[in-house]
């Protein structure tokens, strides 16, 4: 009986121990997956039994797929080689540090459940388990003012106890509220502060569709990881009361846009003008399937053509099949003047994991196109930019691991032809780059967020054109948010943002729409109206070697 009395004191000792030591590094292990810009989810169910399946979206866009939270790691390395065999040979351990106390997982009601690690997420599923409800109780301070009672949604009706809202931005330090105003055009816009974070929140509905509706207005606004939650109103603190109107004009005084709803297009009728000289805007019947058709046009115009594309004949997958499985191309139109134009984006195998970049460049605004830089798999195009009509620079990131190389090209004729200049150095190859900028041909400035040596950010600088980086070493928050704010209002942040954008002299001023076929080119002719001028195929397979365009059904 002593004997087994021992043995137990020693198991529960030992217990304990651990529970200490893992308590006290306050630390766990995770294996990374990769890193992406749009991450598959169905790429991962071959290793959702291998542990919680979460994903930390980083300061430079990118989402990491992580697995597990290992409390050793040898149970994190065990798991690494089972990912690795299962598709992800580029996959590595990586440590987590909490900020709090370990406490008991909650299992997942999913396959996918948020992190612990408390930092803007985007979501992963609608269904992780509800939060149990905390029971705060807080002495009542009688020398304050009673507070206000919750602020009124729009239609001034009280808000439930719990309302969905759509999750904009998260800020450790102060918000900067003017930034958000504009939005308060479609819905209020609140602050839910918990914890060290404050996020910044669209509406307060009380039905989760009614704040799916606001997700589109939140990514044209430039938020584009915005997502659904579920949250407290009691939490909520009005920033900007919604200023949306009860009525909307029957006719358009300004430019005509381009509807993000394939199903309520409108059609400029350039021909017919009001008194005051501007174009009526009539609204296309909902039955009329117009996904594949062009807008309707002026009869003094050409009907748009759909483009010719000359593609390199590279392409290559992880987990997809050559033969059968079909090639999508996306992209983003870059105006350098009114007939030349390029389009940044990728090319992928449907339902593989990684793309390849792609750059197309047209020198006839946008009827003819032709890739001009071999395609890099597994990078994506981070930085694109020109400093005049001729000069541009280009860098692409290196992206299956999460945080690699950085590759740079030069164009000096206007994007026509590029030229690889150099390797951008990094303190570490898992630094993330956070801003990318040149501000001259000469003068170029990157910044990135590391671990090594010691946890901040570190830039690097260029004074001849990118052939050659020197260390400026470590900044602090200060120099980094005024860096940021530089960077942020790059003529092509601000286009992006907006979906308009005008060519490198503001000479000529264009927008896309991207439907399952198409990327479609729009320009403001000379009646200041909206005329398709080109489309491009979408939809591709490689059949004998060549990438050929698959007929549009």
């Amino acid at each position: 009986m002593k004997y087994l009395l021992k043995i137990t004191l020693l198991l529960i000792g030992f217990h304990l121990i651990s529970f200490s030591s893992y308590a006290q590094s306050k630390q766990y292990y995770s294996v990374q997956l990769g890193a992406f810009k749009k991450p598959n989810m169905d790429a991962f169910k071959g290793v959702k039994d291998l542990g919680n399946l979460h994903q930390e979206q980083t300061k430079s866009g990118l989402t990491r797929m992580l697995l597990g939270q290992y409390g050793q790691k040898t149970e994190a390395d065990a798991s690494l080689k089972v990912a690795q065999s299962k598709g992800f040979p580029s996959a590595f351990v990586i440590r987590r540090m909490v900020a709090e106390e370990p406490k008991e997982e909650l299992q997942p009601t999913s396959d996918y459940v948020k992190p612990k690690q408390e930092e803007d997420l985007q979501n992963v599923s609608e269904t992780y388990e509800k939060e149990k409800p905390k029971d705060e109780k807080k002495d009542i301070d009688t020398k304050t003012e009673p507070k206000n009672e919750t602020p009124l949604p729009p239609d001034n009706s009280v808000l439930p106890d719990e309302v969905f809202v759509v999750q904009l931005a998260a800020f450790k330090n102060d918000v900067p509220k003017k930034d958000f105003e504009s939005l308060s055009n479609e819905a209020s816009v609140y602050k839910n502060s918990e914890g060290d974070w404050t996020r910044v929140v669209l509406g307060a509905k009380e039905k989760a569709e009614d704040a799916k509706a606001l997700i589109e207005t939140a990514k044209k606004a430039g938020y584009e990881q915005a997502f659904v939650k579920k949250v407290s109103s009691k939490k909520l603190e009005l920033l900007f009361q919604s200023t949306v109107p009860t009525s909307k004009p029957v006719k358009e005084k300004t430019k005509p846009v381009i509807d993000e709803d394939e199903k309520d297009l409108i059609k400029v009728e350039a021909d017919k003008e009001d008194e005051g000289g501007d174009a009526i805007v009539e609204a296309v019947d909902e039955n009329v399937d117009t996904s594949s058709k062009p807008l309707p046009m002026s009869d003094k115009m050409e009907a748009a053509a759909v483009a010719k594309i000359d593609l390199i004949d590279e392409i290559n997958c992880i987990g997809c099949n050559e033969a059968e499985d079909n090639i999508a191309i996306e992209g983003t139109v870059f105006p350098i003047s009114e007939d030349n134009l390029l389009l940044e984006g990728r090319m992928a195998y449907t339902g593989d994991m990684y793309s390849q970049t792609m750059l197309l460049s047209s020198t006839d605004g946008g009827k003819n196109w032709k890739q001009v830089i071999a395609p890099d798999f597994g990078y994506e195009i981070l930085h694109l930019d020109f400093v005049n009509e001729k000069v541009g620079y280009l860098i692409n990131f290196w992206v299956v691991e999460g945080a690699g190389d950085l590759k740079l090209y030069k164009t000096t004729d206007s994007g026509k032809t590029w030229n690889f200049i150099s390797a951008i150095p990094k303190n570490d190859f898992l630094c993330l780059p956070l801003i990318t900028q040149f501000t001259d041909e000469r003068n170029g400035l990157v910044i990135y967020e590391c671990d090594v040596p010691d946890p901040g950010y570190y830039a690097w600088s260029t004074i001849n054109g990118g052939q050659k980086w020197v260390s400026i070493g470590g900044i602090d928050e200060v120099d980094y948010q005024a860096f940021l704010k530089t960077a942020a209002d790059t003529k092509r942040k601000k286009e992006l943002a907006s979906e308009e954008f005008t060519d490198v002299s503001g000479n000529s001023s264009w927008k896309q729409k991207t439907t399952d076929d198409y990327i479609i080119l729009y320009k403001i002719n000379e009646k200041g109206a909206w005329q398709e001028v080109s489309r491009l195929k979408r939809k591709y397979k490689k059949v004998d070697g060549k990438i050929e365009a698959l007929p549009v059904k």
